[in-house]
């Protein structure tokens, strides 16, 4: 679940990055991690700062409802996947607690 609400966060910093004209890649802390073939680098930097709302905010909603065998799935290579309901539910906790937080007008590294 946290994994899915991270996710969720960092899709949702490195849109908001890209729309203020940012470079999500050039990273400070995360600069030479690679994530699913890319590198976010500096997303993963400015989503940092929000994982512990994103893990007070999964840990409301597991300690809030009962979750049962039904709101998950174990695929036939052992992955455990959340059902759609839950996902979407994970995935709304995720966006509306972590506004993505406004970038300094000055950064050197801001694309044109």
């Amino acid at each position: 679940m946290l994994n899915y609400a991270y996710a969720v966060l960092i899709a949702q910093t490195q849109i908001r990055l890209i729309a203020e004209g940012y470079d999500p890649t050039i990273g400070i802390m995360h600069e030479k991690r690679a994530l699913r073939g890319i590198n976010p680098g500096f997303a993963l930097d400015h989503m940092e700062p929000m994982r512990p709302v994103v893990d007070r905010a999964v840990l409301q909603l597991i300690d809030s409802v009962t979750l049962t065998g039904a709101d998950f799935a174990i695929q036939h290579d052992g992955v455990c996947r959340m059902n759609p309901e839950l996902a979407r539910r994970v995935a709304q906790l995720a966006l509306e607690r972590c506004e993505v937080p406004p970038l300094p007008e000055k950064m050197a590294w801001r694309c044109h």
